[in-house]
């Protein structure tokens, strides 16, 4: 699950709130860490970027309107019709466990038969005129016979219902169209065309172990492959270079300082960042973009106070002296998008993008 934030919906309120509660969180931290101390460049970067991250991300779950999202798409069906799909599969997977023969089955069977009355009493709700039948669970063969005709009732309600969902579906979509067509012309022409955004999800992946072509459906492992393809997506340098001198004497030339230029001209490259050029720049930053690994958007930066604010530019400035960052900025959120070809599960038919921090 991801926590998305709901920008457009939140006050100027809520953003003043926002505002106050990262100061309260950043002070009380940096307080009960380091006693009042008043020179903080002196902290390690990784504590810095620590403090700063967890009043922003405390106060922005604190104050802002925010919902849980998952990446798995889910059909959206009635309580109904839900409690029917899921009876159906129990009665499947009931008839599965009976017919094959396996040492774990006897627990497996034993509690399964536990939860059947429960299941029959809810068909009694869901079936007209349904009542529960007489069964008994021996002998087996008979047991089975009442199982796959409890099964079929419920298949064949099934099937009327999903049709019925469908007529209603399309009923729906109908009306939302002709509603965008009013309100949203945009939209309108996007669903008239079919135009439909592109995505994966990677709950199965197909890649080559030992020579045999092997599809990978546990998370961990589907997450190991991806961050070995796309690791190894770009072949290493086949040669390090230490120095200007060890390049080939082709490129020696065109990377060698010229000699009319000074080094000095490079000296406002390391120096200190301004407040106002700090701000400026922030400022600058464009909405709606995706954040980085810390999920810190470009909206909570803009809205930091003048305390939060400097800050933030003193971890940028104590980056800069001495030549470093913490180390979760080495970290990058990496997404696989579709080509325009099918996925059919291989992480080769993907290119990645690439998030990083925004700090």
């Amino acid at each position: 699950m991801r926590t998305i934030f709901s920008y457009a919906s939140t006050s100027v309120e809520q953003w003043n709130n926002f505002t106050a509660e990262v100061d309260d969180s950043l002070g009380v931290y940096l307080n009960r860490q380091y006693n009042f101390r008043l020179d903080f460049s002196s902290l390690s970067l990784d504590r810095m970027w620590h403090a700063l991250k967890a009043a922003i991300l405390s106060a922005a779950i604190e104050t802002l309107p925010f919902q849980k999202v998952s990446n798995t798409h889910r059909h959206s069906y009635s309580p109904e019709l839900t409690k029917l799909i899921a009876i159906n599969k129990f009665f499947d997977r009931f008839l599965y466990r009976l017919t094959t023969r396996r040492p774990i089955r006897p627990t497996q069977i034993s509690q399964m038969m536990a939860v059947l009355p429960s299941h029959l009493e809810n068909l009694v709700s869901l079936l007209p005129d349904y009542s529960v039948p007489t069964y008994s669970a021996t002998p087996v063969s008979e047991f089975k016979l009442f199982l796959r005709s409890q099964k079929n009732l419920v298949s064949a309600f099934l099937s009327t219902k999903f049709a019925q969902h469908f007529t209603d579906s399309v009923e729906y979509y109908t009306a939302l169209r002709d509603e965008h067509f009013l309100n949203s012309l945009g939209t309108f022409i996007d669903s008239a065309l079919s135009v439909e955004k592109c995505s994966i999800v990677l709950d199965r992946v197909l890649v080559v172990l030992d020579s045999t072509p092997t599809l990978l459906t546990d998370p961990s492992d589907i997450k190991q492959a991806a961050i070995t393809h796309f690791q190894s997506i770009v072949s290493p340098p086949l040669v390090r270079y230490s120095s200007i001198a060890s390049f080939p004497a082709q490129w020696q030339q065109a990377y060698t300082p010229l000699s009319g230029v000074s080094a000095s001209l490079y000296d406002p490259v390391l120096a200190p960042i301004f407040l106002q050029e700090w701000s400026d720049v922030i400022s600058s930053m464009p909405n709606n973009k995706a954040s980085g690994p810390s999920k810190i958007s470009y909206e909570m930066i803009k809205h930091l106070s003048r305390e939060a604010l400097d800050f933030s530019l003193l971890l940028a400035n104590t980056c800069l002296s001495r030549g470093d960052i913490p180390a979760d900025w080495h970290e990058a959120l990496v997404y696989p998008i579709p080509k325009p070809h099918d996925f059919d599960a291989q992480l080769k038919n993907t290119r990645p993008i690439t998030l990083l921090e925004t700090v």
